[in-house]
């Protein structure tokens, strides 16, 4: 049923996914395609790791991805979590060859901050007190404030990188740019539909009704009764996200009476068809107008994950999986 990925509205992005742009061709790119050679100590299918030829300590290492990337947040998971095990394979590499106790691993994003080769790379350098690399660090004061200010928004950050990993993008469609007031929308192709309250016939908002939450977003629940069975449906409020916690055991095609689990009442019906012949749609409101013209509208049929998100009587987002 399309109980899947459904919440009140916000649309939410986060800084430098998905963003297409031209990476120029750098030193690593022709290493990697053997323009260039080097010294390697290291590759698999995803890490490739050699001698710096400008080492600023003997066993000076340069370990790069596979997977082109200018900065470290564009990298995919995969090939972050590559890194992250291939760097203290290198890494005890180094100190064998080299004798040292000490190192440092150094990673550069941006001019700012010192990075040249606009290519994700990680040095690995060996620390003996003599050698080239020189730190200052001009340590300030953390407040209170502050700290909580940054640890907020880090956190949610985390929590919407989380939900993007979760969200169906094959079968997510956004229609158009969202126009309500009730709607914040940030241009982005890493656009996520979260509901953040939506209203049963009578004015309740089935968003939060429970303890259950999604990477930190309350709930959509919902009412049941099918086969026999009558129980509770805890929907993910991201819009393409298809988890759902319940204690019902229903077979794939069931078909489905949704209710309202506050007042009892039955959802509204739609108006829509669907080449799925059995399946019926309703409704829940994204206003307390209760008005059609912003709702999300669901199969009753489980298993069958066709939703969409309309916004002043135009969809929005479509999800049919």
């Amino acid at each position: 049923m399309c109980l899947q990925g459904i919440r009140g509205l916000r649309v939410a992005h986060w800084p430098g996914r998905g963003i297409v742009r031209r990476m120029e061709t750098t030193v690593f790119d022709k290493i990697l395609s053997g323009e260039l050679p080097c010294y390697r100590v290291y590759e698999d299918e995803y890490v490739l790791a050699f001698l710096d030829i400008n080492p600023l300590a003997e066993g000076h290492t340069l370990v790069i991805p596979k997977e082109r990337a200018s900065y470290l947040h564009e990298l995919s998971d995969g090939a972050a979590s590559a890194l992250g095990k291939a760097l203290p394979r290198i890494t005890r590499a180094v100190m064998h060859a080299t004798g040292c106790t000490a190192y440092n691993v150094l990673q550069n994003n941006g001019a700012v901050a010192h990075q040249a080769v606009f290519y994700v790379h990680f040095h690995i350098i060996p620390r003996r007190g003599d050698d080239g690399l020189g730190v200052q660090w001009n340590a300030g004061t953390l407040t209170d404030a502050a700290a909580k200010k940054t640890q907020s928004l880090m956190q949610k950050a985390l929590a919407q990188a989380s939900v993007a990993g979760k969200i169906d993008r094959e079968h997510l469609h956004a229609e158009r740019v969202a126009s309500g007031s009730h709607i914040r929308v940030v241009d982005s192709p890493e656009v996520i539909v979260q509901l953040t309250q939506a209203f049963g016939p009578r004015g309740d908002n089935l968003v939060g009704l429970s303890d259950i939450a999604f990477d930190g977003a309350p709930a959509l629940t919902l009412r049941v009764v099918a086969d026999g069975q009558d129980g509770l449906v805890h929907l993910s409020p991201f819009h393409g996200d298809a988890r759902k916690i319940t204690d019902l055991q229903l077979e794939e095609g069931a078909k489905c009476q949704l209710l309202c689990p506050v007042s009892g009442d039955p959802l509204p019906r739609a108006q829509i068809s669907d080449e799925h012949a059995s399946a019926d749609y309703y409704e829940v409101y994204l206003t307390r107008k209760l008005s059609r013209g912003e709702s999300v509208i669901l199969s009753d049929i489980w298993g069958h994950h066709h939703s969409r998100v309309l916004d002043n009587f135009e969809v929005l987002s479509t999800f049919e999986a």
